[in-house]
């Protein structure tokens, strides 16, 4: 490249980062989506006779069937003259490798664990595609500012079982690294798996010891080390480790690759089983990078320069942690120097090349026919979605992802980063309907295909409509084949039509849903293999748990999951509700195993991001729930997922990436009532009041919700209103009687007015309801100050100090949670902890009006209280 601007294909080229291997990588920026990548050039002048072309096309296929957050992904192949070389366009990652971090020596074990889990994680990922990467060290794992792990380079992977075909790198050849490669590498053997874990076990060795173990003066000593010597013993360097730990790291660098795991699969659940414990949790910031970053010669360069800017789009990868953290990390990126993840090389297959979102509206109706014709278009709803979620590679999103977005297909297409949209037209002709269905391209609304279905209105033939509208639609997407051990519908037709009649009144809102699951039951006893049955059985249940807290609900939910397992073992609607009963029953191993099967079944799938993501938050990790949001947006940047993202951004201090996202939404999303109630949320929580009351007022006198009346009641709250905050609290209650926060402000608001014995009598409703949650799922860090203030308030203030900072040790950096841990700390006179705990509130964006409530009262006198408000209103 001899100018800045040379272009290869549609991304131009930035600047050179470095070179490696075989390979240079450049910074590019890529017009089409406005995003920074980065773009890997085989070396032309080193090929001899095509091979290291060959193998260099073939890394971008092999690799491409990849997709995980702890792996690179491909973007594009770009294929150029045989002068030019040939590019790879992927992830321009930002962090440090994991072999500058060591420079500094070992680290912590808790981030040493959490590190080789991720990698384990990515590891198995590529072994169950029969993939083995055959380099794997310490200079090709990136960490991210957010302690992601990232894996790099699978230039030298090729395809497990590959006896069949020519290999590249030719038989007895060794590649790899020296001090990292398995004995068998280093001896010219074949390397499958086994040889990935005891790279692994190098790298965890590595993290623990901050030395390698096998390491020597010369290439020889290390190679003779790899094959012959064992390593020093881990419990003589590091005898504060566990020794499942030490027994773990021994297993994976045994010589012999039958005495290592078997999988890594099982390594990772190995580690998650250690970072579980308390003296393996990853330590705050760890990873956040520092200034000056030295580069292994022959290696890819650390870059120390920021990503180029993202030019007015919603998605800026750029901030990663809290504005107070960016002087630490903005100046640092790294080129990727892998290729992993995406398809290429299917342009002439008939199966699709990656996933396709696809919205499904509800069916337009034409005609007479009453009920019928009603009952008609919720079954062809319920039928169509169900058919799509089938298909290999294709989401369907129902109609409650995009209810609130006004206007036609292009404007819901683009609110919910959807592909195509599958519009039903149904018309009634006396005792039957004609069905009309559409692929609509989301960005220009070509119509791709369309299709007819005549049937019965009778609800009596619902199975008989369900079953011609999914044959059609196979059809359709021909393209795209049925995901493995999909059921048919294999169900009574009266069965099945009593179904659709649950499910709609489940889907309304209507009637009890004790009865509702009664009757599911009836079905399933007349139609034991019909999966729908299951699933809709289950998720009543997870409901009716989480509203009465009785455990006989919880294992209603696993029975039905159980045999909806064994119709459908690899479906990911099944794995959705499996996980969410596992966050429901504070079961955090399992729904990291569950997210982990559910990203090897929806490969390239946002889901798996989004459920990692809410696994965090409710874990009370909202940096690391911040960081697999940002991931989701860059993906999919609905309406919804920026709301979410931004309610998370806000409450991690980051006020103007929230705002930003929340700008993003709306345009998405004209007048979406859900993004204006966020947006007054956050400007309520941390932003302009007066620009809260008045985006609430509006939304109260449009129709009334218990949220938004909860928040104008706050915002009198804060202005020293009571007995309207009082008000507006008790209209919320009554929308939704017993709510917990609400409760919990109404108590506020007694005592502010001098009501306390109505404030007590509300406290211990409150510690109740507390009490009747724990018992079925662990309380989040923000309930538990709940917890704690209800004590503080009826005088037990030391078992409330002792609960509050608890959570506080659980959620250090989430904000809400420091603030109510500084409240509860004030009432019980811990002026001092209190003051700390004010000062990170304040840092981390809470206002100084929040602090004007009666609760801090007690600090009001101190000089330093006053300060530390007058310097953040400044």
């Amino acid at each position: 490249m001899t100018e800045p601007n040379d272009r290869i294909g549609a991304y131009r080229l930035v600047r050179r980062l470095g070179s490696g291997g075989m390979g240079e990588v450049f910074l590019a920026w890529d017009g089409r989506l406005e995003r920074t990548v980065a773009a890997k050039r085989m070396r032309p002048d080193r090929d001899r006779g095509g091979a290291r072309r060959e193998r260099f096309r073939r890394e971008a296929r092999a690799a491409a069937r990849l997709n995980h957050p702890n792996v690179v992904q491909i973007f594009d192949l770009v294929e150029s003259g045989d002068e030019a070389g040939d590019w790879i366009v992927m992830e321009y990652v930002q962090g440090r490798s994991l072999a500058d971090l060591l420079r500094n020596g070992p680290l912590p074990p808790g981030a040493a664990v959490d590190l080789a889990r991720q990698v384990a994680e990515g590891l198995a990922a590529a072994h169950a595609q029969g993939l083995v990467h055959r380099d794997l060290k310490a200079e090709n794992v990136m960490v991210t500012s957010a302690g992601q792990a990232k894996i790099l380079d699978f230039g030298l992977a090729r395809p497990l079982e590959s006896g069949t075909g020519e290999t590249l790198t030719g038989d007895g050849m060794v590649m790899g690294t020296w001090r990292s490669m398995s004995p068998e590498q280093a001896a010219g053997d074949t390397a499958d798996a086994r040889s990935d874990l005891f790279s692994l076990g190098v790298l965890l060795y590595e993290t623990l010891a901050g030395r390698s173990p096998f390491l020597g003066k010369t290439p020889i000593e290390t190679l003779r080390n790899v094959t012959g010597a064992p390593p020093e013993p881990l419990d003589g360097l590091r005898p504060e480790l566990p020794p499942e730990l030490i027994a773990l790291v021994a297993s994976l660098l045994e010589k012999d690759p039958g005495r290592r795991p078997a999988t890594a699969e099982q390594v990772a659940r190995d580690l998650r089983a250690l970072a579980a414990r308390p003296e393996l949790s990853p330590p705050s910031g760890w990873a956040l990078p520092a200034a000056g970053s030295a580069t292994a010669e022959g290696e890819m360069p650390t870059v120390i320069e920021g990503p180029i800017g993202m030019r007015g789009s919603f998605i800026d990868s750029r901030r990663w942690t809290r504005p107070r953290r960016l002087a630490w990390i903005a100046a640092f990126a790294v080129a990727a120097l892998a290729v992993l993840l995406g398809v290429i090389g299917t342009r002439h297959s008939r199966k699709a090349a990656g996933p396709l979102r696809v919205a499904v509206p509800p069916p337009a109706r034409l005609g007479n026919g009453g009920e019928a014709i009603d009952f008609a278009a919720f079954g062809i709803q319920n039928i169509v979605l169900r058919t799509l979620s089938s298909l290999d590679g294709v989401t369907a999103i129902d109609p409650s992802q995009f209810r609130e977005v006004q206007g036609g297909n292009r404007e819901i297409a683009r609110a919910i980063s959807a592909g195509e949209v599958l519009a039903t037209t149904l018309e009634g002709k006396g005792k039957k309907a004609e069905i009309s269905l559409r692929r609509i391209r989301g960005s220009d609304e070509e119509i791709l295909w369309q299709g007819r279905v005549e049937e019965s209105l009778d609800p009596r033939d619902a199975l008989m409509l369900a079953r011609d509208v999914s044959a059609v639609l196979r059809e359709a997407f021909e393209g795209r084949v049925p995901r493995k051990g999909s059921p048919g519908l294999e169900v009574r037709a009266a069965d099945y039509a009593e179904f659709l009649r649950i499910k709609r009144r489940v889907e309304a809102g209507r009637g009890a849903w004790a009865p509702e699951l009664e009757r599911l039951n009836a079905i399933l006893s007349g139609s034991p293999r019909f999966l729908d049955a299951y699933i809709q059985a289950a998720s009543l249940a997870i409901y009716l748990y989480e509203d009465s807290k009785n455990p006989a609900y919880l294992e209603r939910a696993r029975s039905s999951l159980r045999r909806a397992r064994l119709l459908a073992p690899e479906l990911p609607d099944v794995l959705s509700i499996e996980i969410r009963l596992a966050v429901t029953e504070g079961d955090w191993v399992s729904a990291e195993q569950l997210i982990a099967e559910l990203e090897r079944l929806v490969p390239g799938d946002p889901r798996p991001l989004v459920q990692r993501a809410s696994l965090a938050y409710q874990r009370g990790r909202l940096d690391e729930a911040v960081s697999w949001m940002r991931q989701v947006v860059q993906r999919v940047p609905t309406w919804r997922n920026l709301v979410t993202l931004s309610g998370w951004e806000a409450r991690t201090g980051q006020l103007a990436e929230a705002r930003r996202h929340l700008a993003g939404a709306l345009l998405l999303a004209p007048g979406n009532t859900w993004v204006l109630a966020k947006m007054g949320e956050v400007e309520l929580a941390y932003g302009d009041l007066s620009r809260a009351e008045k985006i609430y007022r509006g939304l109260v006198n449009a129709s009334p919700q218990r949220s938004d009346l909860t928040n104008l009641g706050l915002i009198h709250f804060l202005l020293g209103r009571y007995e309207d905050a009082a008000a507006d609290y008790r209209r919320a209650l009554q929308i939704d009687p017993g709510h917990i926060t609400v409760t919990l402000d109404l108590a506020d608001a007694e005592l502010a007015l001098g009501h306390r014995r109505e404030a007590a009598e509300l406290h211990r409703q409150i510690l109740a309801a507390l009490e009747a949650k724990e018992r079925g799922a662990a309380l989040l860090p923000i309930e538990q100050t709940f917890r704690a203030q209800c004590l503080a308030y009826l005088g037990e203030s030391r078992k409330a100090v002792d609960i509050a900072l608890g959570a506080l040790q659980g959620s250090p950096e989430d904000a809400d949670v420091v603030y109510q841990s500084a409240l509860v700390l004030a009432v019980s006179g811990e002026r001092a902890s209190a003051l700390s705990l004010v000062r990170k509130a304040l840092s981390l964006g809470y206002q100084p009006r929040w602090f004007g409530v009666p609760a801090f009262d007690s600090l009001r006198s101190d000089p330093a209280f006053r300060e530390m408000l007058a310097a953040r209103r400044s």
